[in-house]
Formats: C-alpha cells, sequence, structure tokens
C-alpha cells in the first residue's frame, strides 16, 4: 500500500515570501533594512527603515554602538540620542532587545535616549509591557530637546 504524505504544520504569514521559482510563496520579499546616522552637537539621531528581525537586528546593533561610540567620545559628548524607528515595517524580540541594549548604554553614561517608534514598533512595545521604559519623541531635528526628568 502506498505511503501517504504526512501532513506538514502550516507556515506563519512571515515563512511565505516570495522565492523566484519556489511555488506557493506569494508574499512580496522582506523589506530591506536601511540605516542612517545623522547629527550635531545636541543629538544623534539614528533613523532605521525596513524589517528589523533576528537576521537584521546585528545591522541596526551596530549602527546604534557606532553612533553611541562617536557621541561619548572626544571632548564634546553627545547628550542625546534619538532612534527614529517610524519606517520600520517589521519588528521582533530581537529588534527590541538591540532597542533595550542601546537605552541602557545611553542612560548609564547619562545620555537622553528617545524613540519614535512606528505601529508596528508600539504594537511590540504594548505587546511586551516595555512601553514605559521608552521616551517616545517625533522629531528632534526640528524640535527642542525634551528636559531630563
Amino acid at each position: 500500500m502506498p505511503r501517504r504524505p504526512r501532513p506538514t504544520a502550516p507556515k506563519s504569514p512571515r515563512d511565505k515570501r516570495s522565492s523566484p521559482g519556489v511555488p506557493g510563496t506569494s508574499r512580496a520579499r522582506p523589506t530591506p533594512l536601511h540605516t542612517a546616522t545623522t547629527g550635531d552637537t545636541t543629538r544623534t539621531v539614528v533613523q532605521v527603515a525596513g524589517e528589523v528581525d533576528h537576521e537584521t537586528s546585528l545591522q541596526v546593533h551596530g549602527a546604534l554602538e557606532a553612533a553611541l561610540d562617536a557621541a561619548l567620545t572626544g571632548d564634546a559628548r553627545v547628550p542625546w540620542l534619538h532612534l527614529d524607528l517610524a519606517q520600520v515595517t517589521f519588528c521582533d524580540s530581537a529588534g527590541l532587545n538591540v532597542f533595550l541594549m542601546a537605552r541602557r548604554r545611553a542612560l548609564e553614561n547619562d545620555m537622553r535616549f528617545t524613540l519614535d517608534p512606528s505601529t508596528r514598533v508600539s504594537q511590540l512595545l504594548n505587546l511586551t509591557g516595555t512601553t514605559a521604559l521608552f521616551d517616545t519623541y517625533t522629531d528632534p531635528r526640528t524640535d527642542p530637546p525634551p528636559t531630563a526628568t
């Protein structure tokens, strides 16, 4: 008697990405990750766009570490690090861990740490109960720095 194929567990929606020549993968490819760092003597802004997950979190970690290193070295330390996540389309626990590590390092060095979360990042912060750990701030390039609390 011929064997029946074993049923397989349905894949999560994130697993269904389009791959050339692979049937059944209709979802578009993930949004590529981009980071950019700008700043002046009062603030450093790290912008992140795309998907932050276990594969891309190292890139975000590197950008944040480089920004913190630059802000904390030299005679004129930069007192404020702002993380602009408004263009993040997906974020998982690996990304959250990177944000928490950067926050901790900034606060340990008496820096102000703020972020501008996208809807997806806000959902993750709410789901994990970490919303209260982050000061949210929309646009540090045009707004005055928040006062220290």
